[in-house]
């Protein structure tokens, strides 16, 4: 097995896990602990968004 890509700087793999399937085909789930402070800034801007539902079904 080798890496496609780096695992950002402090994060490592704690679950490893690789499964075949009836056709050969193996594939690998990764779980990684990532310790890096991700939070994202407030928003203070808002969007509407429009369906375009012209019937309404009430129960």
């Amino acid at each position: 097995m080798r890496w496609i890509r780096q695992l950002p700087v402090g994060c490592k793999p704690s679950t490893i896990t690789i499964k075949l399937d009836p056709s050969g085909r193996c594939s690998v789930c990764l779980r990684v602990n990532d310790t890096r402070d991700l939070k994202l800034k407030p928003v203070t801007k808002q969007i509407g968004i429009d369906l375009g539902i012209k019937v309404r079904l009430v129960g």
